[in-house]
């Protein structure tokens, strides 16, 4: 699929700058998730709105503010709806289902990496971020958005026992980082 520099361009001026937590960047992103907006900029859009769609209703459902909070129920709902939205946006812009995982899935990864994009960022949070974004891609059936906004945030705020360590929970997600 060929795509015009406009496009490109314009992917990146509509794009908050708000949304990436990384100051030494453009636009707060690292190197890996600017490398995949460039080789996919028209799902990076649909990505990124996705991601501002979460964080609106995380506020919504958990309080103002509660988008950029970490370590906590709010931050699990916030990125498996992330993953669950963009997921739907790719679909719905005409992806198959295979294809709109993949491509979620190596953006939300990559939003797991260090500054540089070059090596993932091994920590407890890193770990339930990488495992939340694969919840949220998991959740295909559902028809309404208010569907699946009931069913994540039960999901998010049941009581949970991790009986992983942190490396089997980053062993399991080995194939999101590695092809990210």
């Amino acid at each position: 699929m060929k795509y015009h520099l406009s496009t490109i361009v314009f992917c990146f001026i509509l794009t908050p700058t708000t949304f990436g937590n990384n100051t030494n960047h453009p636009l707060g992103f690292n190197p890996r998730v600017q490398a995949l907006a460039f080789m996919y900029p028209a799902q990076a859009q649909l990505i990124f709105d996705a991601g501002n769609e979460a964080n609106a209703y995380t506020d919504q459902f958990f309080g103002t503010g509660a988008q950029s909070q970490n370590d906590n129920s709010s931050n699990a709902f916030r990125h498996s709806l992330w993953n669950a939205l963009a997921v739907k946006k790719l679909k719905d812009a005409g992806a198959n289902d295979a294809t709109a995982n993949d491509i979620v899935q190596q953006f939300t990864s990559a939003y797991e990496y260090n500054d540089t994009g070059t090596a993932l960022v091994k920590t407890a949070a890193s770990a339930m971020d990488l495992h939340n974004n694969l919840v949220g891609r998991s959740f295909k059936n559902y028809t309404t958005v208010n569907q699946l906004l009931d069913s994540l945030f039960l999901k998010a705020i049941e009581p949970k026992v991790i009986t992983s360590t942190l490396s089997q929970i980053l062993a399991s997600h080995n194939a999101d980082v590695n092809t990210a």
